[in-house]
């Protein structure tokens, strides 16, 4: 069965970050870096995300699907 984010978009039942939670880096860099090592394939997803504060480091988690 495919699950995750090509089935069920940023559903943070599917977050890997534990907790029903989705973490968002502010560089893909950091995103790329992030995938498993040694994949042949990776892929990246980039998503919108509204803060009233920014992130004080280079990765903000939320802990819900909308605002």
């Amino acid at each position: 069965m495919n699950s995750g984010i090509a089935r069920n978009g940023n559903s943070s039942t599917f977050g890997r970050c534990g907790g029903g939670r989705m973490w968002f880096a502010q560089q893909s860099n950091i995103s790329y870096n992030y995938c498993t090592p040694g994949a042949v394939i990776k892929t990246m997803y980039t998503a919108d995300v509204i803060s009233l504060t920014p992130p004080t480091a280079s990765v903000l988690i939320v802990n819900r699907n909308e605002a």
